[in-house]
């Protein structure tokens, strides 16, 4: 890719994980290819990670968990982690335990969805009704932001790039993601299986 690029562009490039297969030679490799590694968390804990099982059922997350100690240890190499929100589990707990694995950055999204296939939890308001409905998500992200804007008591807290985004577009400036705001996409997604596109479905 960098190859192909004309001079004078800058390519930076992530890889997203589990973390599963991420050791020091793995991560010594990424750091000579000039490759930061992202991890993709339900959370900091075992249990909030109970969905993420291997082919035989058995727990991802000691493999995460080594994989977020060894990456906390080569901040150059430390993306962030992304982080889906399940409005099942305490925003509290998710947000505390994510940053206490010292990600410079974290992504909290919000499930993909439509109105074809509404995201879990209570069905959305259909256009034009204006009767009160519940927020789940929105409610969720509220209390994930207090604690983000109140910050650690040392400075450690992770840039969440949700909030900072919205924040910064209230201020006028311009977006950086896709997700907030009507800036164009900069990001292009490889898949797995060699497939290219702007963002990732």
């Amino acid at each position: 890719m960098r190859a192909a690029l004309p001079a004078g562009i800058a390519l930076r490039t992530t890889v997203q994980s589990n973390g599963t297969l991420i050791t020091e030679h793995t991560l010594d490799r990424l750091a000579d290819a000039g490759v930061r590694v992202g991890l993709s968390l339900d959370g900091g804990t075992a249990h909030l990670n109970r969905r993420r099982v291997d082919r035989a059922g058995r727990s991802s997350w000691p493999a995460a968990a080594r994989a977020a100690r060894l990456l906390a240890d080569r901040p150059e190499l430390y993306a962030g982690i992304l982080c889906a929100i399940d409005i099942t589990s305490d925003p509290a707990e998710v947000y505390a335990s994510l940053a206490e694995l010292r990600p410079p950055r974290l992504d909290l999204l919000l499930p993909h969805a439509n109105w074809s296939n509404p995201p879990p939890g209570p069905p959305a308001r259909a256009p034009g009704v204006r009767t009160s409905v519940p927020t789940p998500y929105g409610d969720w992200l509220a209390a994930a932001f207090d604690l983000w804007w109140d910050g650690a008591p040392d400075g450690s807290q992770p840039r969440v790039r949700l909030f900072t985004e919205v924040v910064a577009l209230l201020l006028g400036v311009p977006s950086t993601t896709e997700s907030v705001g009507l800036s164009p996409t900069c990001a292009v997604v490889v898949h797995t299986d060699g497939s290219i596109e702007q963002i990732d479905p």
